[in-house]
């Protein structure tokens, strides 16, 4: 009996700081409940069966704490779970054609972030100074970073 309550103890504990560890990290609850659980086992491990039992149970605790964590790091299991995607797009680059001084139509409202429209082709913008409405006539000022900033063309 004393076995099995020790066995059941460690073994609990070991799952529910696997858990912890991999599955809900961060709430640390499971985590401290496992080791204190692990920690029961061990020392009831070391009142029923005595120093040298329990040494052994508790070097094989943490032998195989460390090779479930190792084990489950090395495994394919979590590239399967992880998010394998890129990115593939691309910052909408501004290109020559498009200079200081020419005139762009706003978009959206520039407050001081928005879009404007230059030519065929639609940029983000900065407003140099105040808020600017929408389809309100603006001059690029400055090309900064793939962003234009703007002013209100008088």
């Amino acid at each position: 009996m004393e076995i099995a309550a020790v066995a059941a103890l460690i073994l609990v504990g070991i799952i529910l700081l696997l858990l912890e560890f991999f599955v809900i990290s961060g709430t640390i609850v499971p985590g401290m409940i496992g080791i204190a659980l692990m920690l029961g086992g061990v020392m009831l491990s070391y009142n029923y069966f005595g120093t040298t039992v329990g040494n052994y149970t508790l070097i094989a605790t943490l032998l195989f704490v460390f090779l479930s964590i190792y084990k489950l790091l090395k495994s394919d299991t979590w590239s399967r779970l992880a998010l394998n995607t890129s990115i593939d797009s691309l910052v909408n680059k501004i290109d020559e054609t498009i200079s200081v001084g020419d005139e762009a139509i706003t978009l959206s409202r520039l407050a001081p972030m928005g879009k404007v429209q230059v030519g065929n082709q639609v940029f983000e913008a900065k407003s140099e100074s105040d808020f600017i409405d929408p389809k309100q006539k603006v001059e690029i000022v400055k090309i900064d970073n793939n962003k234009l900033i703007v002013k209100r063309k008088n």
